[in-house]
């Protein structure tokens, strides 16, 4: 999911732990319930029917992605857990 986020492809999952951490719901991509076949293939084909919106999805699971998983934030995130653990590096 983050991978595609990245290349500004929004994504169309269904809806479980884990991916809804990646995919904001309306906004980076679609959601739909867990085993729902019917509702996944829905959302797919309204992407797919509308260029626009799978364009403004995809640009705002891109700029999600840049955002939320800068290496920066990422390495801060990880001292911050050493701290908390007591570890020193």
């Amino acid at each position: 999911i983050l991978e595609a986020a990245a290349c500004g492809v929004p994504t169309v999952a269904f809806d479980m732990p884990g991916v809804r951490d990646a995919v904001r719901e309306g906004e980076t991509g679609c959601l739909a319930p867990v085993h729902d076949v019917d509702a996944l293939t829905e959302r797919t084909r309204s992407l797919l029917d509308d260029p626009g919106r799978r364009r403004n999805m995809g640009a705002a699971a891109r700029r999600y992605v840049e955002v939320m998983f800068d290496i920066e934030k990422i390495q801060e995130r990880y001292l911050a857990i050493c701290r908390d653990l007591g570890i020193r590096i």
